[in-house]
């Protein structure tokens, strides 16, 4: 989150090659604890972004793909863009390397860009 300045600069100014620009939103379930999503077509308003749920959320029934939402900034965990077909940002991808199948992570780190 501490890096969010940086996404949110890019956000407003993207250099070529920029796309992809996401955000990662903690939700609270039903049962209390939360759910991220990834969320797209990402614009920026004071304290708050607007974005469109990338994924089909696993507990949280007023919410699907493809819903419009917007929340405040602070709700925010995660972002990322591509630049020239790299990832730049996505902490919580790097995070959960570890944990994925051997394929699954490489596929993955040829993706990320240096960080």
């Amino acid at each position: 989150r501490a890096s969010l300045p940086r996404f949110f600069a890019r956000l407003a100014e993207p250099q070529p090659g920029d796309e992809g620009f996401a955000v990662k939103i903690r939700y609270t379930t039903r049962r209390g604890d939360g759910e991220n999503i990834w969320a797209t077509e990402v614009v920026r308003s004071g304290d708050t972004v607007t974005a469109t749920i990338s994924n089909q959320p696993r507990d949280i029934p007023d919410l699907r793909h493809g819903q419009r939402v917007t929340v405040p900034i602070a709700q925010l965990t995660d972002w990322m863009y591509r630049r020239n077909g790299k990832i730049h940002g996505g902490s919580t991808i790097r995070a959960l390397l570890p944990h994925m199948s051997r394929d699954e992570a490489e596929r993955l780190r040829a993706m990320l860009a240096p960080e």
